[in-house]
């Protein structure tokens, strides 16, 4: 890839999730790319209570897709079968044209990529497996590591499939020296082969405002507490109202979610 100019290179980023512009380093990996006129293909889950991200650069194309292209239950039949599969009309998650089932998209769209980048371990395997028959180089940017020692049942498989595609793998994206090394560790990847990618946006200036204050008409005399994530049981969401109970009057918790409630 490196003796091919920006305007050569055409780029496919696998994301199996809705997510896309709530992760600063994809925001900003792809406003650069945007910048340099690269073209991108990117594949994420479409819906799930996201907002459709807003554009980062006219040679950046999102392609949402329904779940199951990400977890495809049927990926293992033959194509006819998986074909019926997708057309019965209880199957609603297949609702994508044939063009990307896997076994298609393997041999016709991924043609058209001079290299394949995967997000976390889900996004990674399906980039290795859409990557079967052309051959480009892989890459992979981990925000989420699967340790062994603590794998469960249904992650066995998952952890092998990770295992293999890393020996496919040119270049891992990861936040510190510190995950690097977990990484290294638990995949047997070669330490030479991985980029320190930090999360964080693009520098800028960041100014002081009363913005939540006058949205949500919170007095000067409160102390704002800030809380940015998600709202599920596994987030102690079902422990804010008794932690709460025990503040002083003085302390307002305002809740951010990343998704619609």
């Amino acid at each position: 890839i490196s003796s091919m100019s920006d305007s050569q290179q055409h780029l496919l980023l696998i994301y199996p999730l809705a997510s896309l512009d709530t992760n600063p380093t994809l925001v900003l990996l792809l406003e650069r790319l945007a910048k340099r006129k690269v073209p991108v293909e990117v594949l994420l889950t479409k819906g799930e209570g996201f907002l459709v991200p807003e554009s980062f650069g006219e040679t950046i194309h999102l392609k949402p897709l329904p779940r199951d292209f990400f977890f495809n239950r049927f990926a293992l039949m033959g194509l006819p079968l998986r074909l019926a599969k997708r057309l019965m009309p209880s199957n609603h998650n297949a609702d994508y044209p044939v063009r990307f089932d896997h076994i298609v998209f393997r041999y016709t769209l991924a043609r058209q990529y001079s290299a394949i980048i995967g997000v976390d371990p889900h996004g990674m395997i399906l980039a290795g497996s859409l990557n079967k028959h052309v051959k480009r180089p892989l890459v992979y940017i981990s925000f989420e590591i699967i340790f062994n020692e603590d794998l469960d049942d249904s992650e066995v498989e998952l952890k092998q499939k990770e295992r293999l595609v890393c020996d496919q793998t040119s270049l891992v994206l990861v936040q510190d020296e510190e995950r690097a090394e977990a990484f290294c560790r638990e995949n047997s990847f070669p330490f030479d082969r991985v980029s320190m990618v930090p999360v964080a946006p693009a520098p800028q200036k960041v100014e002081k405002s009363d913005y939540l204050r006058k949205t949500l008409q919170i007095p000067s005399s409160k102390q704002i507490v800030l809380y940015c994530g998600n709202l599920e049981a596994w987030a102690s969401r079902d422990e804010l109202a008794e932690m709460v109970s025990y503040w002083p009057d003085s302390y307002c918790l305002v809740i951010h979610s990343r998704s619609r409630v």
